[in-house]
């Protein structure tokens, strides 16, 4: 499934972004889901203030944002963009 889905995207760099900005937000979405989930615990065991303070922190959450957004902010705000780091093992 994944060769197929680089297969579709190869010659749409656009598709590549769409699917990446997916992804990022079902990541989100997923990991506020856990704050919930968390917050729901600390309030049914009384600890309201924890269960606020997790509230608020999934609440103040920066929007999701790919690489292409932040460059893309940077490039608008006189910043140069940040260097991406090459993961990939040469041996």
């Amino acid at each position: 499934m994944r060769a197929q889905r680089r297969a579709d995207l190869r010659g749409h760099p656009d598709a590549a972004a769409v699917s990446a900005a997916k992804t990022l937000l079902h990541t989100r979405a997923e990991v506020v889901k856990g704050w919930q989930a968390l917050r729901k615990h600390f309030t049914n065991v009384g600890y309201d203030s924890l269960a606020e303070r997790i509230e608020r922190f999934t609440r103040e959450m920066p929007p999701v944002r790919t690489v292409a957004d932040l460059n893309s902010e940077q490039s608008r705000s006189g910043q140069s963009p940040p260097r991406q780091h090459i993961t990939e093992k040469t041996r």
